[in-house]
């Protein structure tokens, strides 16, 4: 993300990207991988929602079987890994677009 001029900030695992989220009010959206250990992509994405409902959550995975995943009543598009700086642009773009209309 960095390639595409955006700020990032890691966190090794779920309860680290929370508490990032719960500490840090300039978070505009979410990239997280389906698969951690601990908490899952999906945990990680309904718990940040409890706090910032309106944050937009770009899931990804290797899996083969996902293309856009319903959790509870999130709606959360997925894109599959691997993928490259043109696949992740867009659908980067598409979200923080949709936010800011909405915002």
């Amino acid at each position: 993300m960095r390639a595409l001029g955006h700020r990032t900030i890691e966190a090794d695992n779920g309860e680290n990207a929370l508490a990032t989220l719960r500490g840090d009010g300039n978070v505009d959206l979410l990239f997280t991988d389906i698969a951690m250990p601990g908490m899952n992509g999906f945990e990680l994405a309904e718990k940040a929602r409890q706090s910032k409902a309106d944050l937009p959550i770009l899931l990804m995975t290797g899996y083969a079987d996902f293309a856009e995943l319903e959790t509870g009543t999130l709606h959360i598009p997925v894109l599959r890994k691997p993928f490259r700086l043109d696949d992740l642009e867009p659908a980067l773009d598409r979200l923080l677009e949709s936010a800011a209309r909405a915002g």
